[in-house]
């Protein structure tokens, strides 16, 4: 069975700058929680909550999926094709998820709560190798026999728990880190680009199997939830709230049935809902091609029997409206003259490199461009492995190609500070100074002799290297 998610049990806020705060309590007993177990007014429900629904859909997929293997190694008759498509969906849209985690989540929550990604990366990885092994089996050379149903219903349960195990120790770890750290519009925007980063045909799959894993009640709290997370634009909002609404009664109790899932991998249309006489499926056609949309029964003013490409023009639309915002906001800036303050525009300082994705990870070699790994970029401009950067991070803070500094190292240099005023020099060494370049503003400069940290006068990095030694100085600058 699957490891139960966490109880999480909340307290309203007392005032609207008060942080909505979740339990660690975990029984073992407990079932998924409701979407009120985060607050009790409906205008103070983190957006996280979102995160919540999508661990229960999970987990209940898993354990849907390790019982039908269960059922097939005891002699019953159990579609392989149907499994190995289920489970290559819940491993796609659980992947989106993971490097969600790793390349927004984490990244943020790293820069107020030190050394929580790294543990959760690694787990990662593991259940990526679970997947890989899983998907070794339900792909056989061999002859099926009793020893390869047995090993497929042991690959499955140790996937099960191993993911479960995983959600439930973010639920108690990572989720009431976010609410305490994140104000309710940081958490949307996390949450959104989660959304984001999940391809549109298979966002529109993707939301209605959400949305059939959980009761109506929580379907209710989960559209007040993502109210909070789409940004306030109509058609947008119209898109989302499309696709989450089609979902047929039948649907509503269960998850993804296996007529209806069986229907989605066989067809070769496009991947948007339609109405059908068994249940509503998320790409069946007609002959002639056309959909036959469902009208939506919690959101009337969505209502709409729209052809697939009126939805593309509406993402087309809300597109627009975002980069015309962002060319007035430009435009503005380019004729008050002032160009001070560009944070809106590159909140990261990002440097822009010509070709610099065309090269090879400077830590695994493998050619960037065409790897299908998650690929970060640097502040210098340079770019790595999502996964060899956080390998390389655990004992380096500078790049690998240029030696620039890879973060916010304040907290690091304010302790090197305190170490060097703590430290008392040989009476022989005191009168000696040296001239150092630093790596990160590229200024040369002159500080006091040290065996190994010498400070840049000009920008306060230690991230520097000496390139002469004086024997004696007795009136030593920090700069130049």
């Amino acid at each position: 069975m699957a490891t139960p998610l966490p109880d999480f049990e909340a307290t309203r806020a007392a005032s609207s700058s008060s942080t909505t705060v979740i339990s660690s309590s975990v029984p073992s007993s407990s079932r998924p929680p409701a979407a009120n177990s985060f607050s009790e007014d409906a205008e103070e429900i983190s957006p996280i909550l979102f995160f919540l629904f999508f661990h229960k859909a999970v987990c209940s997929e898993l354990e849907s999926l390790h019982r039908l293997a269960l059922e097939f190694a005891t002699g019953h008759h159990v579609d392989l094709r149907l499994l190995r498509e289920r489970y290559r969906f819940l491993r796609s849209i659980y992947k989106h998820h993971c490097n969600a985690e790793d390349e927004v989540i984490f990244s943020a929550l790293d820069i107020r709560v030190k050394n929580v990604a790294q543990t959760y990366s690694l787990e990662h990885k593991g259940e990526s190798t679970l997947f890989d092994h899983l998907f070794e089996l339900l792909n056989p050379s061999t002859e099926i026999d009793e020893s390869y149903r047995r090993e497929l219903a042991s690959s499955t349960g140790a996937l099960q728990t191993s993911v479960s195990q995983h959600l439930a120790k973010e639920q108690k770890q990572v989720f009431p880190l976010l609410i305490e750290k994140f104000k309710h519009e940081e958490q949307a925007y996390i949450v959104w680009r989660f959304l984001c980063s999940i391809p549109v045909n298979m966002l529109a799959v993707f939301l209605p199997w959400l949305a059939s894993s959980i009761s109506v009640d929580e379907s209710k709290e989960m559209q007040t939830c993502l109210s909070k997370i789409v940004p306030d634009e109509k058609l947008l909002q119209q898109v989302i709230f499309t696709w989450l609404g089609r979902k047929s009664d039948t649907a509503a109790s269960c998850r993804i049935e296996d007529s209806l899932f069986q229907c989605c991998i066989d067809s070769s249309s496009s991947m948007l809902p339609c109405e059908t006489s068994r249940a509503q499926c998320a790409c069946e056609g007609t002959k002639v091609g056309k959909r036959k949309y469902q009208e939506l029964t919690s959101h009337d003013s969505f209502d709409t029997q729209m052809h697939p490409i009126d939805e593309i023009k509406l993402w087309h639309k809300a597109m627009n409206k975002e980069m015309k915002e962002i060319a007035d906001e430009a435009r503005k800036i380019q004729l008050s003259g002032d160009f001070s303050d560009l944070s809106a525009f590159d909140e990261l300082n990002h440097k822009c490199l010509e070709k610099s994705l065309e090269t090879n990870c400077p830590i695994c070699c493998e050619f960037l461009f065409t790897s299908s790994e998650t690929v970060r970029a640097l502040p210098c401009g340079h770019y790595m492995h999502s996964a060899c950067f956080q390998a390389y991070t655990c004992s380096h803070y500078t790049c690998p190609i240029c030696g620039k500094t890879l973060g916010d190292m304040g907290v690091y240099f304010g302790m090197l500070d305190a170490l060097l005023a703590a430290e008392e020099l040989p009476e022989e060494y005191k009168d000696r100074c040296q001239d150092i370049l630093c790596n990160d503003c590229q200024r040369k400069g002159t500080t006091q002799f040290h065996w190994l940290y010498h400070k840049c006068g000009s920008c306060g990095s230690y991230n520097t290297r000496v390139i002469r030694s004086e024997t004696a100085a007795p009136d030593c600058p920090t700069s130049s």
